[in-house]
């Protein structure tokens, strides 16, 4: 049965405190380096290599590595391709229709400034112990949000206004004009109310009916909702924001042998969703509605819209250490949490169109807003690389984090407004493996081929949420991989410029525009709601111009 989701339809949140989830806080704990474009073509497995300015963001002690100071700024360029289609779910009702069925395909390109950074090199003229020291600064790129996706098709078994006039059902009409009805009931059924997409039945005060529904009444009072006609569903969503870190590094040179580094930062993080909701009947005759005295009309269209930000600085520190015996390299790092101060802001409107237009009705919830405090897991990476001859590099990182030890707080003593979601991240949440190999060849003096690839399993050992269970979690495993290439000049002076590309393929999400609700009385399924499979491959180029002085 449909129990599980990366994501689910936020238009059906009830915009009320402590509105976050498990999702969230893995959403914002992830990270996916960008960097300069050589440390991006390598994978960014360049925890035992360093020598990059954007290896401080890795390794801490990479900035030691090198003898020589230097400053690069690389401009880059996110392209998301989505693809979105319904999916066909095994079980009873699997031969019944689906919306969403037509496959579509979306992009959204933005550009960029992964890293900017500045490696300052101070020779101590010394033959051992500390021969050097270095000071950086960087601001370097650890994930990005960008997203548009969209989907379309043809149902006639469930609707959104269908939904909501269930959730609706037992709630007296009164309650939702009252004058704090968005203070004390969900916002998605108050607006559902104010825009005309429900209303109440006859005499009923507490019952209600969705304007693409009508019903069959036997003369027990017993009544059965349908879906007169086959409506063209509409979902469509968009992604966008960044985390970026602001890092001082501190590191040193001992005897050409082991490398220490240290970061102090901040990180800045903004994410944004917009996501709307659209029906329209194929056939708009069908959907006849009468309203006793105040007449007849046709349902023509609905759209639902629902925003949220979020805004985030953080605080991180991060320590790292090279140690060189012979050909090899051995990298070793550790993050602490970074601990975030949040603030979310939210919004949502509905309208309802008929044919009459005197029937029509729009509202708008009240903005509000949250702030919060969140941090992330410890994080820890260990990297092993070796040169070949001068001619090539090979190296390779494993990073590991436990995504239990995550925790938002609203500031109170009991933090009630987090203890479930706590709860799940302790229960349901398992580890973060990530595998990261990068190879560098240089055929020539002043130019280097590289490559990289990225295994990253976020939610590995992790359980799901299905009402109070926990479930396996199979179906929402988001294992993700990325390849990258690159290409390196060097020349016999101060300047040196790199080019990489990568490819990441994203983990799928299920996305459910509004949950399941058409149960009989005994409580069988009679209709699946749709569910949405989107995959997202993100693609970024970047170019790197530095020099060495």
């Amino acid at each position: 049965m449909k129990k599980y989701t990366i994501i689910a339809g936020l238009s059906l949140l009830s915009l009320q405190l402590g509105a976050q989830n498990m999702y969230d806080a893995l959403r914002y704990s992830s990270d996916y380096y960008t960097g300069s474009a050589r440390t991006l073509a390598l994978g960014n497995a360049v925890t035992a290599t360093g020598g990059d300015v954007a290896t401080i963001a890795v390794n801490p002690a990479g900035g030691a590595v090198s003898g020589f100071s230097q400053v690069t700024v690389t401009p880059g360029l996110n392209i998301s391709s989505c693809t979105a289609q319904g999916t066909q779910l095994p079980g009873s009702a699997s031969s019944l229709p689906y919306c969403y069925d037509s496959r579509l395909r979306t992009n959204r390109s933005s550009f960029a400034l992964p890293n900017l950074g500045v490696n300052l090199n101070f020779n101590t003229g010394r033959k051992s112990g500390v021969k050097s020291w270095n000071f950086g600064v960087l601001i370097n790129n650890r994930n990005y949000y960008q997203d548009r996706t969209y989907a379309s098709g043809n149902h006639d078994g469930t609707s959104l206004a269908g939904y909501l006039a269930s959730q609706a059902s037992g709630t007296d009409a009164s309650a939702f004009d009252a004058s704090n009805a968005f203070e004390t009931l969900p916002a998605n059924l108050v607006l559902a109310w104010k825009s005309g997409m429900i209303s109440t039945i006859g005499s009923a005060s507490d019952v209600y009916a969705g304007a693409t529904e009508k019903f069959i009444e036997d003369g027990s009072g017993n009544r059965e909702f349908f879906i007169p006609g086959t409506l063209k569903q509409e979902f469509g969503r968009e992604i966008s924001g960044a985390k970026d870190d602001y890092l001082f590094n501190f590191g040193m040179n001992i005897s050409d042998l082991v490398y220490l580094g240290f970061n102090l930062g901040t990180t800045q993080l903004s994410y944004s969703y917009d996501e709307y909701q659209r029906e329209t009947p194929v056939n708009e005759s069908l959907f006849d509605l009468d309203f006793g005295t105040a007449g007849v009309t046709n349902f023509k269209s609905l759209k639902y819209n629902n925003w949220y930000t979020t805004k985030g600085l953080g605080f991180l520190m991060k320590f790292g250490v090279i140690v060189t015996p012979g050909p090899f390299r051995i990298g070793l790092a550790v993050q602490t949490p970074t601990w975030f101060n949040m603030t979310d802001s939210w919004g949502a409107s509905a309208r309802t169109e008929f044919s009459n237009s005197a029937f029509n009705g729009s509202a708008s919830a009240p903005e509000g807003s949250f702030k919060y405090s969140f941090t992330t897991p410890w994080k820890g990476s260990l990297g092993v690389a070796a040169t070949l001859g001068g001619m090539a590099v090979i190296s390779a990182d494993y990073e590991f984090n436990s995504n239990r030890n995550m925790r938002f707080s609203d500031g109170t003593l009991d933090n009630a407004s987090f203890s479930l979601v706590n709860q799940d991240i302790r229960n349901c949440l398992g580890s973060n493996h990530q595998l990261r190999v990068g190879a560098e060849i240089k055929p020539l003096d002043f130019l280097a081929v590289r490559a990289g690839y990225n295994y990253n399993a976020e939610l590995s050992g992790t359980k799901a949420i299905s009402g109070d269970e926990y479930v396996d979690a199979a179906r929402i495993r988001t294992d993700s991989h990325s390849a990258s290439v690159g290409l390196g000049f060097s020349s016999k002076g101060s300047f040196f410029a790199d080019l990489a590309f990568r490819a990441l393929v994203c983990p799928k999400e299920y996305v459910y525009p509004y949950p399941d609700y058409d149960f009989n009385d005994s409580g069988e399924l009679l209709h699946y709601s749709p569910e949405i499979a989107v995959r997202r491959i993100l693609y970024t180029a970047a170019l790197t111009i530095g020099f060495r002085f």
